[in-house]
């Protein structure tokens, strides 16, 4: 598979060049050089062909016990109605602009193990974090507490960047400002 018998080449053999691979895209780079050349000198940087597309987000999705309460609460904050016509019952998408933001229902099995307690405890240790860019942070705040939305002021989040909030499930997802540099992390 490799050049020279069958041993993947070191980046100076594969890239031409001193620096150790980084990245994915090195690694491709000394693979199809590698390759191309069959143990031969490397191919100058500029006849190397790419095959590594960027991935883009298509979908952010997002499993609920109740998918009645999380359309609703979702439709009211995001300003929009699932766009979806086919398995309305287990399956919200709305549009937001950039990715497609889903609601999908937990089976109904596992959904009964599951227990969702009013006010929601917010699932601090969740790995995931949906952030939405709102215009005015502090407006959107204030409109969102109006709701009855639960909001978390963090000690590092700067008014009018950040803000994290709290759905009925216990989900936490943020709103931030377009002129927020990164958005905060989730402490």
């Amino acid at each position: 598979m490799y050049a020279q018998g069958g041993i993947r080449p070191n980046a100076r053999q594969a890239t031409g060049n001193r620096r150790p691979l980084k990245t994915a895209k090195d690694w491709a780079v000394s693979f199809v050089v590698a390759h191309k050349t069959k143990g031969r000198a490397s191919l100058p940087r500029d006849e190397v062909s790419y095959h590594l597309e960027i991935m883009k987000l298509r979908k952010a999705m997002l499993y609920v016990k109740d998918l009645e309460r999380m359309k609703r609460f979702y439709s009211e904050i995001l300003g929009a109605t699932p766009t979806n016509r086919d398995w309305t019952d287990v399956w919200a998408t709305f549009e937001t602009g950039g990715a497609q933001f889903a609601l999908h229902a937990v089976p109904g099995d596992i959904a009964k193990n599951i227990e969702i307690t009013s006010p929601p405890i917010p699932r601090e240790e969740d790995p995931v974090k949906l952030i939405f860019e709102v215009k005015d942070v502090e407006s959107e705040r204030a409109r969102l507490e109006s709701l009855g939305t639960q909001m978390l002021r963090r000690p590092w989040q700067k008014p009018g960047e950040t803000c994290d909030a709290v759905d009925p499930e216990g989900n936490i997802f943020q709103i931030c400002s377009a002129s927020s540099a990164f958005p905060s992390h989730s402490g």
